[in-house]
């Protein structure tokens, strides 16, 4: 059995694609196997039923109401004690773990504030003598906090085995002096298997056309000044991109976490303002799940994306691709794939016609793309496949001590 911890909702389609492909990955290596979901949060739809085989989820509890007695033991514990301030709904199954992976990909970085919880979280793991594995992993980078990043080095040295997704994480990772317990492999969703999805007749229409996806999140707001600028300057970037190319433009959410981090209630506020621009203009459904989302991907002539996920759903596809890039993962992405950065545009650098103009060249070399793509892509998801022999290694290693 197999904890999966610290992943978030479905809600948001990244986290979707890293259990399925870890699920899958798993199995290919140990065959039928029983998996303990702990995601970090609660968020799952109403009407939301889980599929995967084997799989149990155990949630944790709803946070206390606002300024309660509980709120403010859990304040208390967290803030000034540094402590996890509720038991962890998946401490009753370590005795039986095999191992614990923790999901979720970036977790372990400042994007989201200190990530204490998912600290406490692991030593609680080792605490029971339970193996444990960064799953997928970029880590950092911490270096504007520094007594923080003093704490997250030597945790990181405590942890079983850190599998990192990209090349700029391992170098982050020896700069703190964390290198015998990392191995680099590939997120685990560049092996998500796609999954036709049902189209509406208007999506049908417009992907029988050579068109360019692009997804914009409304997380860019945090590094782009307020999120009314960046709606603003998200909604100029779509209108000198559609002005510039002469094809259908998709816009393709991937996350769907209402009320301040919903892709497809951001782009469809840049839809009502720019009024379908004469119906070159087309944004997806929220209905498609993950595997359906990088079907319809790989379908494009071509992606532009902040989403990471979004981005890796594309590579995998060989969908010729540009990274809208705000972090770590995004550069060490675009490194270990194509070698270099020609095909990211950093956030500090993302104007309207700057990435109008990107994307053109993307179309442009979209042919030549793909071809790299199609031949870099079978030995960049067998290292996607090789976390599953890892996990094996410390498990057995586990069993000898």
């Amino acid at each position: 059995m197999f904890i999966l911890q610290g992943n978030g909702s479905p809600r948001n389609r990244g986290c979707e694609a890293i259990l399925r492909s870890t699920i899958a990955i798993l199995k290919q290596e140990f065959g039928s196997c029983r998996f303990v979901d702990a995601p970090a949060g609660g968020d799952f739809p109403a009407d939301y039923v889980e599929t995967e085989p084997g799989l149990q989820r155990v949630l944790p509890p709803p946070m206390p109401r606002r300024w309660s007695p509980q709120w403010c033991a859990y304040q208390a514990k967290y803030r000034l004690l540094r402590r996890a301030p509720i038991k962890l709904p998946c401490e009753p199954y370590l005795h039986e773990a095999a191992a614990t992976l923790t999901l979720g990909g970036d977790n372990y970085s400042l994007d989201y504030g200190r990530p204490y919880p998912f600290f406490w979280a692991n030593d609680l793991v080792l605490k029971h003598r339970v193996p444990l594995v960064l799953w997928g992993a970029s880590v950092g980078p911490f270096s504007a906090d520094k007594p923080f990043e003093r704490y997250a080095a030597r945790k990181l040295k405590e942890v079983t085995l850190i599998c990192a997704r990209e090349s700029e994480t391992v170098a982050y990772l020896d700069s703190l002096g964390v290198r015998d317990n990392v191995r680099m492999v590939a997120d685990p969703a560049f092996l998500l298997e796609p999954q036709p999805a049902e189209l509406s007749a208007a999506e049908k229409i417009v992907l029988q056309e050579p068109c360019v996806g692009l997804n914009l999140s409304p997380l860019l707001a945090r590094y782009l000044g307020s999120p009314a600028a960046w709606l603003d300057r998200a909604t100029e970037c779509v209108e000198a991109v559609v002005a510039l190319l002469a094809r259908p433009v998709v816009l393709v959410p991937h996350v769907f976490q209402p009320p301040a981090n919903d892709d497809h209630a951001f782009m469809a506020e840049i839809c009502r303002r720019l009024g379908g621009c004469g119906g070159r203009l087309h944004l997806l459904e929220p209905r498609h799940n993950c595997r359906q989302m990088k079907w319809i991907i790989s379908k494009l002539h071509a992606f532009a994306g902040a989403r990471t996920h979004a981005t890796i759903a594309a590579l995998s596809s060989a969908t010729p691709t540009l990274s809208i890039g705000y972090s770590i993962k995004a550069r060490g992405l675009n490194k270990d794939i194509f070698g270099h950065l020609d095909w990211m545009i950093a956030h500090t650098a993302l104007t309207p016609d700057g990435l109008a103009e990107r994307m053109a060249v993307l179309v442009e070399a979209a042919s030549e793309l793909r071809q790299k793509l199609t031949q870099v892509m079978p030995a960049y998801k067998a290292r996607a496949r090789a976390g599953g022999e890892l996990v094996r290694g410390v498990i057995a290693l586990g069993a000898e001590s």
